[in-house]
């Protein structure tokens, strides 16, 4: 397995995870620990994350 294909695959997933938050964001989808509820919000700095390491996977991969 190549490093670049190790890299493309990872930023898919963490793409698919922010997509994951985005909906969890536009249908307002409750999250419970427990007895614990994850605010609806903290998604927000899912969104962000996820799709900035996607992001940059994919960048490191495509540098030759």
């Amino acid at each position: 397995m190549s490093k670049n294909f190790a890299l493309n695959v990872a930023g898919v997933i963490f793409i698919l995870v922010a997509m994951l938050h985005l909906a969890r964001l536009l249908m307002k989808l409750n999250v419970t620990i427990g007895q614990w509820e994850l605010p609806v919000t903290a998604s927000i700095g899912g969104v962000i994350v996820t799709a900035a390491l996607g992001v940059l996977m994919f960048a490191t991969a495509a540098k030759k």
